[in-house]
C-alpha cells in the first residue's frame, strides 16, 4: 500500500494506490523501482519508437509516414507518467502483471468476445484458452492483443494472407512494421512464411509463443510490452509497438473483456514502474500543457510584489519583486509549477523563475519587430 512508498522520492502515488486498495481491497500492487532518470527515459523514448495517429499541434515533433507521426516529449512524458492511469478504470490494467492465467471456462471467454465476430469462433476460442492454460497467461490479453492489432469488428489485411496459392495467418501483427500498409503488409507476410504459419492453429501457438518472450523479459505488463524499461534484457530496445497510445487502448479491451466475464474482482496484481527525477505533480496532457515556450508572457494589471526566484522553488532565493505590466520570456513552463524566464533587471537580462499562476500571469503577443539574429 502507500505506506510502503518513499513519498519523497516518488511523489503523487500514494494517494492513488491507498484509494484504488480502499475500493478494491484484493487488488495487489507491485512497485517496481526502474532506477531510471524520468528526463534519460523520456529521451530514450521520443522519436521512431514513439507514434501517434490523430493528433497534431504539441501532441507531435514531425510526421513519420502518411498514417503515422512522431509523438512529442511532452506526449512521451504525458503517456509514460504512471500516476495519469492510476484510476479506478481500465487505464489501470495496462499495470496488470499478465503472467498468470485467469481461470476461464471456454463458454465464458466465447461469449465474453461475442462483439467481436472473426473472434466469435469456439474453435479459436477454445486454443486460445488452451495455450494460455498451458503457458501461463492471461487469455484476455491474448486476445485483447489480437483485437488492438487486427480490429473489433472485422480483421485487416495481414489477418489471412495469400501468397502463390497459400493462406499464411499473422494475427498477431508479428514483424508487420514498416513506412507505408504495402510495406507493412510484406513484412508481416514474410514472418508469417518464415514461421510457416498457415493455419490459426499455427499462428496462436507462435503469437503467444511471442508474447511469452515478453513476461520471460519481465516486461509482464501492456506498459511494459510498449515501455521497455525493465533492465533485466537491456534497456528501450524490445518493444511490441511503436503506438504510444496502445497501452491504453488495449487495456480498454482487456477491461471490457473481463467486465463482460465478470471477472473483474479477482485477486489482480499490478506492478506500477516508479523513476527518480519526476516533479510532484503529474505531467499534463499537451493539450493542457500547450506551447512549452519559448512564450512572451507578462504580470497582469493590478498584481503586485510578484517574486522571481533564483530556482524553481518557494524556498529558494528571490532575485526581485515585479508588479503589473512587467514583461518576461518564458523559455520553459511546466517545471514542476514554475516557469523558467529570461528577464530584464534593468542592466541587462538574466535567467530567473516564477510560479506559473493564471491569476497573475498571462500570455502576450510574441514581438515581432525586433531586429536581434542568432
Amino acid at each position: 500500500n502507500g505506506n510502503n512508498l518513499d513519498t519523497s522520492k516518488y511523489p503523487g502515488y500514494k494517494n492513488l494506490i491507498d484509494t484504488l486498495k480502499g475500493k478494491h481491497s484484493n487488488w495487489n500492487f507491485t512497485i517496481m523501482e526502474t532506477g531510471l532518470d524520468f528526463g534519460q527515459v523520456i529521451l530514450a523514448e521520443t522519436g521512431n519508437k514513439s507514434l501517434i495517429q490523430g493528433k497534431s499541434g504539441s501532441w507531435v515533433s514531425g510526421s513519420f509516414d502518411s498514417s503515422w507521426d512522431i509523438a512529442s516529449q511532452s506526449t512521451v512524458m504525458y503517456y509514460m507518467d504512471p500516476r495519469n492511469w492510476m484510476q479506478d478504470n481500465s487505464s489501470l490494467f495496462q499495470f496488470m502483471a499478465l503472467g498468470t492465467y485467469v481461470d476461464v471456462s471456454d463458454d465464458e471467454l466465447y461469449n465474453a468476445v461475442s462483439g467481436t465476430p472473426y473472434l466469435h469462433d469456439m474453435s479459436i476460442v477454445s486454443q486460445i484458452n488452451k495455450a494460455c492454460r498451458e503457458n501461463s497467461m492471461n487469455p484476455f490479453y491474448v486476445i485483447a492483443r489480437i483485437m488492438q492489432e487486427q480490429g473489433s469488428t472485422k480483421p485487416s489485411s495481414t489477418f489471412a494472407m495469400n501468397d502463390g496459392g497459400v493462406t499464411y495467418y499473422n494475427i498477431f501483427n508479428i514483424g508487420a512494421s514498416g513506412k507505408g500498409s504495402q510495406q507493412v503488409i510484406a513484412n508481416a507476410l514474410q514472418t508469417a512464411k518464415n514461421n510457416g504459419w498457415t493455419s490459426v492453429s499455427a499462428c496462436i501457438s507462435g503469437g503467444i509463443d511471442r508474447l511469452k518472450s515478453y513476461i520471460n523479459r519481465r516486461q509482464d505488463t501492456l506498459y511494459l510490452n510498449k515501455f521497455d524499461v525493465e533492465s533485466y534484457s537491456g534497456l528501450y530496445a524490445y518493444q511490441y509497438m511503436q503506438n504510444i497510445m496502445a497501452p491504453q487502448t488495449e487495456a480498454g479491451k482487456m477491461y471490457n473483456l473481463m467486465k463482460n466475464a465478470g471477472l473483474l474482482d479477482k485477486n489482480f496484481t499490478f506492478i506500477i514502474p516508479v523513476y527518480t527525477g519526476m516533479k510532484s505533480t503529474k505531467y499534463l496532457s499537451p493539450d493542457v500543457v500547450g506551447d512549452l515556450g519559448p512564450i512572451d508572457i507578462q504580470i497582469k494589471a493590478g498584481h503586485t510584489n510578484v517574486a522571481i526566484r533564483e530556482s524553481a522553488s518557494t524556498n529558494s532565493t528571490r532575485k526581485t519583486k515585479v508588479n503589473g505590466g512587467f514583461k518576461m520570456l518564458s523559455i520553459k513552463r511546466d517545471i514542476d509549477g514554475w516557469h523558467e524566464i529570461m528577464y530584464n533587471n534593468g542592466n541587462g537580462y538574466e535567467i530567473g523563475y516564477i510560479m506559473f499562476n493564471p491569476e497573475w500571469l498571462e500570455q502576450i503577443a510574441d514581438q515581432t519587430n525586433c531586429s536581434e539574429t542568432m
